[in-house]
């Protein structure tokens, strides 16, 4: 009886696969012929950690070039991001020591085929550059740099490093702006394209909700949570949007795109207005949101708890920022990973 039942569970998944793998190729031979599908505009750099290797995207949902980012000898390259008036990129290079841990990261120039092409800012033994983020003119270099702590009085001090913030005025490689003791990893985030477009200013999100940061002491909490906006000229910095996180800058104006209640919103800067973009759907959770070169659309990528916290799926939507409508496109199915968009 136990046999019977055993094979009958076995035809089951059988024809539940062989029908999974018909609909797949069915909706892939769909998604080729539909014409009306929109193709992710402009260049897209994706860091795919998992993969070890960096992904061009080039006007196509197809990766232009692909680049290995793992280990050479007692190096490895991340956190690839353009620059915006020439095809190179600004990467971390991580320095290993003898037993494989990263002791120090610099920033460096190279170009789409990960060639070293110069170093951009050398950190002391102990000090890790963060990904870097240019004005739309690159004329400066906006990066973060935090220090190794001392994990006998903070075990969690790999995951909890504080944050300083630099300014590189990129064509004297002279730093002009310093901010110390910005926030904590990862409590403070400054996230792709956190320069307005005018380059006047920029924005990072200072959040403590998430498992890490719910340990934290309640006396090391002194910042409110929310967006702030740091102006270059009057050297100065404000809480901008309260409570929000993520948040990111438009492209061609002054809307900054940001997350909040598991909804995507943007702010504009020239009336103060506020709207809605997204609303997550009941069993959702928004984790990564970009602006499209153009400035017209959010592309996000989301976790589908359809069942339970443990069996999810996962998808990419491209949002009209304007109607709030879901627009058919090509996807890429990166839409986790580590980006750069230009």
């Amino acid at each position: 009886m136990r046999i019977i039942v055993l094979f009958i569970y076995i035809l089951f998944i059988s024809c539940s696969s062989k029908k999974k793998e018909l609909k797949s190729f069915v909706n892939m031979e769909d998604s080729c012929n539909n014409k009306d599908e929109h193709i992710l505009p402009g260049k897209l750099a994706v860091t795919n950690s998992q993969a070890d290797s960096c992904i061009i995207y080039d006007n196509s949902n197809i990766g232009k070039a692909r680049f290995k980012i793992g280990r050479f000898n007692d190096t490895s390259f991340d956190g690839h991001t353009w620059m915006n008036m020439a095809d190179d990129l600004v990467a971390l290079e991580n320095i290993h020591d003898k037993n494989s841990n990263i002791r120090k990261a610099n920033l460096v120039k190279t170009d789409i085929n990960n060639n070293f092409i110069e170093h951009i800012y050398k950190v002391n033994n102990g000090e890790f550059a963060g990904n870097a983020h240019f004005t739309k003119d690159d004329s400066l270099l906006l990066f973060t740099i935090d220090k190794m702590g001392d994990r006998q009085k903070n075990p969690l001090e790999g995951l909890m490093r504080m944050n300083s913030l630099f300014v590189m005025d990129f064509k004297s490689r002279q730093i002009v702006k310093k901010i110390d003791s910005v926030g904590i990893s990862p409590i403070f985030s400054l996230r792709e394209s956190p320069w307005l477009y005018d380059g006047s200013s920029f924005i990072y999100s200072i959040n403590y909700d998430n498992g890490i940061a719910n340990s934290i002491e309640l006396n090391e909490k002194s910042t409110a949570p929310g967006i702030y906006i740091y102006n270059m000229a009057e050297d100065k910095r404000k809480l901008l949007i309260p409570d929000a996180y993520f948040g990111i800058c438009s492209p061609v104006d002054l809307k900054i795109a940001f997350k909040k209640n598991q909804s995507v919103y943007y702010f504009n800067l020239s009336d103060n207005s506020t709207k809605l973009i997204y609303k997550a759907g009941k069993n959702e959770k928004v984790q990564d949101i970009h602006w499209t070169p153009d400035g017209k659309y959010i592309y996000l990528a989301f976790y589908d708890f359809k069942f339970s916290d443990i069996l999810f799926d996962s998808g990419e939507k491209l949002i009209d920022i304007e109607t709030g409508k879901e627009i058919p496109f090509k996807k890429i199915t990166n839409g986790f990973q580590s980006y750069s968009w230009k």
